[in-house]
């Protein structure tokens, strides 16, 4: 008989016959009507069934893991959603051969597979063998527990952010309370209430850098402009002494003629010719003398200019790297760590085995970025902004506490820095001192830290 849990027991001898046969009809009946509603409409939410529907087609034998399609329907679309990315799944529709899987948007081929996951389709099937090897470890340690130690496994997995094998195990567990289900589908339904305020705030700042990289691309094109104007004005100067300096050479041929004997009248018109000449040559060499002092003062802008736009460059760089390690975040948080082991070029995986990094100084508002980051790492962070608002009791307290210690030396006063230099060098701790204040600075330094000390313990 079915019961009221959803769960599937054996029927008595004294109800076989025509009504056993009359109920198992009933059932089916109503399931195949509420699940071809659910595939036409295209959406993931649950349309409501029977709670005994799936189990009663397909009953889950006594003692033995749950397969999608003997879980209640109304875990399948937070399910679908948690464990398998859209990636996954258009790997697993192509399988299927099907044209008709191809032609589906994200939401509608999601919604697909959550309304056809009561029935044993080949999709679903293979969907099922996905899940299976992806989370064998993680439901192999919970089928191996009881409630208790149950509760509290799934406890550490919400914390540690590892929440989506975790309540693929618990669903497949044919052992676990209906209250612990509801528990886990509740803090399923949170946690993407706070990753989408998460990424909201990640691609409002990520906005904010690519305006701040089109103006200094702006700035930039700019002053290519002004030193490329620059370049022809030197020209021009150029040229105009090579002029003077040819008229000088012709006048000076002249006055070696007229030296050598020519007639008197001539020679007093030539030297007229000569002093006009000479008045010119004066005026010419004037101007020569300050067509060298702007060819100078010229040469000077165009080397402030190439300074200028090597620190421009120096920041575009950097606010590149930035914008990187933002959009890094930014996947890390859309994918919810469902696919673990793999990272991205800008933020190597690296461990850090539980450590407490301590940031002292830089903007405030970035922390929680660089909280993310540690914790993603497997670290504890800490921060203290170098004395403004917390005072130098808390920051030696938070010094004897933390492994590894980072200060940007870019927004910290010097005095800070030397009490942190002081600090460290009394606890004997390492210091470092990071140039900018910027997350992929923050993310290389700890990235740094780990390979010092790999190469630290290898050598001993």
């Amino acid at each position: 008989m079915v019961t009221r849990s959803g769960t599937v027991r054996p029927l008595n001898s004294q109800v076989e016959g025509n009504g056993a046969l009359f109920l198992h009809s009933l059932a089916k009946k109503m399931l195949n009507q509420s699940t071809n509603k659910a595939i036409d409409n295209n959406s993931c939410e649950t349309t409501t069934l029977p709670t005994y529907s799936a189990a009663l087609r397909n009953p889950v034998p006594n003692h033995q893991k749950k397969k999608l399609w003997h879980i209640d329907a109304k875990y399948h679309c937070s399910l679908i959603g948690t464990c398998v990315s859209i990636a996954d799944l258009r790997k697993i529709a192509k399988k299927c051969g099907s044209t008709n899987f191809s032609q589906l948007g994200d939401f509608h081929l999601h919604s697909t597979f959550v309304n056809g996951a009561i029935k044993t389709d080949h999709h679903i099937r293979l969907l099922q063998k996905h899940l299976e090897k992806k989370y064998a470890s993680v439901a192999q340690r919970f089928h191996a527990t009881k409630h208790e130690t149950q509760s509290k496994l799934w406890r550490q997995a919400v914390k540690s952010g590892e929440a989506a094998g975790a309540y693929w195990a618990l669903l497949t567990n044919p052992h676990t309370t209906q209250k612990l289900l509801e528990e886990a589908l509740g803090d399923i339904h949170m946690m993407s209430h706070l990753n989408g305020v998460s990424i909201r705030i990640t691609q409002k700042q990520a906005d904010e850098i690519r305006d701040h990289n089109r103006q200094l691309k702006e700035q930039l094109r700019c002053l290519e402009q002004s030193k490329e104007e620059q370049r022809h004005a030197v020209t021009h100067l150029s040229h105009k002494v090579n002029i003077t300096n040819a008229k000088n050479r012709e006048l000076q041929k002249i006055c070696d003629r007229y030296r050598a004997g020519e007639p008197q009248a001539e020679i007093t018109d030539l030297k007229n010719k000569k002093n006009r000449l000479a008045r010119s040559l004066a005026t010419l060499r004037l101007d020569n003398e300050r067509n060298r002092a702007e060819n100078l003062e010229l040469r000077s802008t165009e080397s402030a200019l190439k300074s200028q736009i090597q620190h421009l460059r120096d920041q575009l760089r950097c606010a590149e790297r930035e914008h990187g390690s933002m959009q890094a975040l930014l996947i890390t948080s859309l994918h919810n760590n469902s696919e673990s082991n793999e990272t991205d070029d800008q933020n190597p995986a690296i461990d850090l085995s539980g450590q407490s990094i301590l940031y002292v100084g830089g903007q405030t508002g970035r922390q929680r970025f660089f909280r993310s980051l540690v914790e993603r790492f497997n670290g504890h962070f800490h921060y203290h902004d170098g004395g403004l608002e917390d005072g130098s009791q808390r920051l030696e307290s938070l010094l004897h506490r933390a492994d590894v210690i980072c200060c940007p030396i870019d927004s910290v006063s010097h005095e800070a820095v030397n009490r942190v230099k002081r600090h460290c060098k009394r606890l004997a701790k390492d210091c470092l001192l990071l140039r900018r204040s910027s997350l992929a600075a923050f993310s290389d330094a700890l990235v740094q830290s780990q390979t010092d000390a790999q190469q630290s313990s290898t050598a001993n």
